[in-house]
């Protein structure tokens, strides 16, 4: 989106116009403060990426000047004002880290949700690197290497074998990367090829019930991005389950056929915030073997957007997420909403599973 008001403004002669984001923040619905502090930095690195520099920022103020102050100090319900939030020891390092360095690019990636940007400085340049909320290596080859440090400031201490390649654990907190100028960084992990789910390459999307308007084709459309529809970019698409509270007994069921069968290690389903709608909490991801459905992974007790799983290779003509249980508001399993909400309290969100998009992947070369 912010790449089309970029080249909005150069239409209009408007290209050297600075962009601003003026209101942001992550503590509704109480989310875990580390994952706010995350979010914080994740927001800055995106911003500086596509233009907006760290002091357009909203956040780069440390009180409130009009808007809620416990976004970045310990007020109302969190705590005293006088102490800071994780979210503001986060962004002072951030500042540190990334003072007197300017934009340089982005580094290839192997998968539209793993981001690796570098910035140069007057002495050595920094990668700052982070993922959709997933975990996942990647290999990369650092010759220049001179530190590793998290978004927290917490040193990370991790070697390079005798080859010279080095494995970075990636998820949705960055890392910072440091290295000598100039120095090389390259990236040996392959990239995860096409999706093969996708309706465009004929796999039909089925599923065990659908909510009216949010049919099961809505998950391999290819529209996950934009939260609604903004000029000409189309909005995410859904599927959404036509049936509340899925158990062991009735699971809610996401099924991809493929028009003829395929070889595949990966599957990524990316659904919704499951502080706000309702997401996936134990799950497995299935394939057809001879007619009878096998799981080659799964999770439980899970809470965050993104499911991905990597798992030895199978050839099948279906997939299918399998979803026994679903995370209901930032309680995730409503031990505690009859406190929050009062007794009366039932269920936070609609109760009904959301997918955005289903993915599934073969196996890159080169690994």
């Amino acid at each position: 989106m912010v790449q089309k008001l970029r080249d909005w403004m150069k239409q209009h002669n408007e290209a050297a116009k600075p962009l601003w984001q003026t209101e942001q923040g992550y503590n509704w619905q109480h989310v875990p403060k580390t994952q706010a502090a995350a979010y914080s930095v994740r927001q800055f690195l995106t911003g500086w990426r596509l233009g907006i520099l760290p002091q357009h920022q909203y956040y780069f103020y440390p009180q409130a000047h009009g808007f809620e102050s416990w976004y970045v100090s310990g007020g109302s319900e969190q705590g005293s004002e006088r102490s800071w939030l994780p979210l503001a020891a986060a962004q002072r390092f951030f500042a540190e880290a990334t003072f007197g360095m300017t934009f340089a690019g982005d580094i290839a990636s192997p998968y539209k949700g793993i981001y690796r940007s570098r910035f140069t400085g007057p002495h050595d340049d920094l990668v700052a690197a982070w993922m959709f909320d997933f975990p996942c290596d990647v290999a990369v080859h650092v010759p220049g290497l001179s530190g590793i440090t998290g978004f927290m400031g917490d040193p990370i201490r991790l070697t390079p074998d005798n080859t010279g390649r080095l494995t970075l654990p990636l998820s949705g907190r960055p890392i910072y990367i440091r290295l000598a100028k100039g120095s090389a960084f390259t990236v040996l992990s392959a990239p995860f090829g096409a999706n093969l789910a996708l309706a465009g390459s004929g796999a039909v999307a089925s599923a065990s019930s659908e909510a009216k308007n949010r049919p099961a084709t809505n998950a391999n459309d290819g529209l996950w991005e934009l939260w609604e529809k903004a000029a000409d970019l189309p909005a995410r698409t859904t599927w959404q389950s036509g049936h509340k509270d899925p158990t062991p007994a009735e699971p809610d069921t996401l099924t991809i056929t493929f028009p003829s069968p395929r070889t595949i290690d990966r599957m990524i389903a990316l659904c919704y915030l499951p502080a706000v709608n309702p997401s996936p909490r134990d799950f497995q991801f299935q394939v057809d073997v001879a007619g009878r459905w096998k799981t080659v992974a799964g999770g439980q007790d899970e809470y965050t957007w993104v499911l991905h799983r990597h798992f030895n290779p199978v050839t099948t003509s279906r997939i299918r997420l399998l979803v026994s249980r679903i995370n209901d508001g930032w309680h995730a399993d409503r031990r505690w909403m009859h406190i929050v909400m009062g007794p009366q309290a039932r269920n936070y969100t609609d109760s009904q599973l959301m997918i955005s998009e289903f993915e599934a992947y073969g196996p890159a070369s080169g690994q």
